[in-house]
């Protein structure tokens, strides 16, 4: 489990159908991060710096659904 007062991971939404991407939102929330697939084969660092997922936003071009990108922050 990561925590800190810092900001640790930052989330860029990308819409799921075209290349447009939203603002970069910073966190600083504890999180708690596992592989749900197979990574065989992937360095640690090439997975965390490709975890992404669903999100709740619509895109504010075509109104598709956004993917959450999840940039961790080298401290």
């Amino acid at each position: 489990m990561f925590k800190s007062t810092n900001t640790i991971t930052k989330s860029n939404f990308v819409c799921s159908q075209y290349s447009h991407q939203g603002r970069v939102v910073g966190n600083n929330q504890a999180s708690v991060i596992h592989a749900t697939e197979n990574i065989a084969g992937l360095t640690t660092a090439n997975w965390v710096n490709n975890i992404k997922g669903p999100s709740h936003h619509n895109c504010s071009n075509c109104l598709a659904n956004m993917i959450q990108h999840t940039i961790f922050n080298l401290l």
